[in-house]
């Protein structure tokens, strides 16, 4: 449904820029000054909205795969299964601290008479550090439960305390 929308939402200004665009090509020279002036909203417009949509198709035929195993610690980036990123990757043993991170809000350190909202919200995730490199896994990839599992299993697996924040 979304793709749906978002398909409209492209195609109707299009045709506008397309009908602009021809209006340009058989108007007479003063009235083409105005046409371009006029579609450049459109074509900005138009353009914005491909960017979106190549992030959204991006975002349906990537993948991000964390690989722990017995000889390293890896994050990559894939499309349609080809690698195309790979962070520095860290050997097990550099693996020191796993934390979890529940969802909270902490309020920032300002006067009585700022309003009580201003603050900062932190998302539910998982830290792995290994050495300085930090591995994320955050909410957005999986759910609430999922990472209370996953944390948990990974806790056994590499046996390290988990610092909850």
């Amino acid at each position: 449904m979304a793709l749906i929308t978002f398909g409209v939402m492209f195609f109707i200004p299009s045709i506008v820029l397309v009908a602009i665009l021809f209006g340009i090509y058989w108007a007479d020279l003063s009235s083409k000054i105005v046409l371009v002036l006029f579609s450049i909203p459109w074509g900005i417009f138009a353009i914005a909205m491909f960017f979106i949509f190549a992030n959204y198709i991006g975002k349906i035929l990537a993948n991000t795969r964390l690989e722990i195993n017995q000889q390293k610690i890896s994050l990559s980036q894939e499309i349609l299964g080809v690698r195309i990123y790979e962070q520095n990757s860290n050997t097990r043993q550099d693996i020191n601290k796993l934390e979890r991170i529940k969802r909270h809000i902490k309020l920032s350190s300002l006067p009585d008479y700022a309003p009580d909202y201003l603050g900062s919200i932190y998302e539910s995730e998982i830290i792995i550090w290994a050495g300085e490199s930090k591995y994320r896994i955050s909410k957005s990839l999986v759910s609430e439960d999922e990472l209370d599992w996953l944390v948990t299993e990974l806790n056994d697996w590499l046996g390290l305390p988990i610092d909850q924040a």
